[in-house]
């Protein structure tokens, strides 16, 4: 791709030449009849510093999440559950008077990674309901996605593929496009700079979405929508009978919803939810402060007055200093677990490989009689352990077993 530094999406000129070069690609379009050029997008609040799309799960990323807003207390009162522990004090004029506090906690569990075709994000608002205002917007080939094996659909407004087994590489010659607004926040970093230095940057001015297809245009590549104009029924028919020839090759669905009723592994995710982080919090403070236990049902009953109350007896301060000694502390767990998960998926044996692609093969080929939604399956249960560990060792005995089950009921099909 050809490397473009910064773009004004404000700039009258800018806008009538990127008008121009979609009725270039029209007509390239209507005279070849066929699109070869797929492109992946993907908008995201992290960029990985490998350039590896990696899975979200309980030890990999962490992000702070709200856990209350603490608001002072003007009078001491004894109630409430922590009565026989109250005492009269005056007011700290040292406290402010609200203060937000947030929980360091992994980030939610999701098997796939999703991505748009040759479509920002932010035309797809029928579809994807998701937040839009992402810091880094990541335009790449199709290449790496299509042939990884582990791709499971695609769609202009949604492609998605399996990374809990092996992460997705971005090409060397991908192009990263942030807002002007963002570059000035970050310039100053070297260790995002030194990131976003060994790809092509692009700094955009204005609209995200019309800078993402400024710079597929530039590249000659046609947007699937081009936020101006409706492409008349010809063009429609072109990317539609595409999609069905790419998808024809590689074996993938085309445009497979992965929300309710979709795609079988929203409903694997669902098994990769907890709520582990608040019930290590509690048991940490239970720790630290014994003379005041603190019951989880009671943290998920009574919500921020809860909170308000405990601070309050333990005092501000403490509070404070404990939270954020948990958050160092998580923050360090995490980074060590996810290094030590990078370095063993980074050397994964090809053998290996083979095993977890076969097994999603035979998922993806038989999902029509999979009881996902029954826990207690034995098949189901090793699906699921097979997708949320992220123990090689385990993923690997699931992917054997769940490979003996499938070909044993694909050979009793045959006789």
């Amino acid at each position: 791709m050809e490397k473009i530094n910064f773009i004004d999406t404000t700039n009258e000129e800018n806008m009538k030449r990127y008008i121009e070069k979609l009725k270039e690609l029209i007509i390239k379009t209507k005279t070849e009849k066929k699109i070869n050029n797929f492109v992946t997008i993907r908008s995201d609040d992290f960029l990985p510093s490998d350039f590896v799309w990696r899975a979200n799960g309980e030890d990999l990323d962490g992000v702070y999440n709200m856990l209350c807003i603490y608001r002072k207390k003007q009078e001491t009162k004894k109630s409430g559950l922590f009565k026989f522990l109250s005492k009269s004090k005056n007011v700290d004029t040292t406290i402010p008077e609200t203060t937000k506090f947030e929980l360091y906690s992994s980030v939610k569990f999701r098997s796939t990674k999703h991505f748009t075709i040759n479509t920002p994000l932010g035309l797809t608002g029928e579809y994807n309901t998701v937040k839009l205002d992402r810091d880094f917007t990541v335009i790449d080939g199709i290449g790496n996605f299509i042939n990884s094996g582990y791709a499971y659909s695609v769609s202009e407004r949604d492609a998605y593929l399996d990374v809990t087994h092996e992460g997705l590489k971005i090409s060397d010659n991908a192009i990263v496009l942030i807002s002007n607004e963002k570059y000035e926040q970050i310039k100053d970093n070297k260790e995002i700079m030194e990131t976003l230095g060994k790809r092509t940057l692009v700094i955009y001015k204005g609209d995200p979405s019309a800078a993402i297809n400024m710079v597929l245009a530039e590249n000659g590549i046609l947007p699937f929508r081009n936020g101006i104009f409706e492409y008349d029924e010809e063009i429609k028919s072109i990317i539609q009978e595409s999609f069905n020839k790419l998808c024809s090759d590689y074996n993938v669905k085309y445009n497979v919803s992965h929300g309710y009723g979709g795609h079988f592994t929203s409903l694997i995710d669902q098994y990769g939810i907890n709520d582990n982080d608040l019930k290590n919090f509690i048991e940490y403070l239970n720790n630290i402060f014994p003379n005041i236990k603190i019951e989880y049902d009671d943290v998920k009953t009574k919500g921020a007055s809860f909170w308000n109350e405990y601070i309050d007896i333990i005092g501000y301060d403490a509070f404070k200093n404990t939270l954020n000694a948990y958050n160092n502390q998580k923050k360090q767990i995490i980074k060590n677990k996810k290094q030590s998960y990078i370095n063993e998926r980074d050397s994964l044996a090809p053998e290996i490989s083979n095993i977890f692609k076969n097994a999603i093969d035979l998922i993806k080929r038989y999902e029509e009689i999979i009881p996902f939604q029954n826990p207690q399956d034995p098949l189901t249960q090793k699906i699921v352990n097979f997708y949320i560990s992220q123990d090689i060792r385990v993923q690997v005995d699931c992917a054997l077993s769940i490979i003996s089950l499938l070909q044993e009921y694909e050979n009793n099909r045959v006789k």
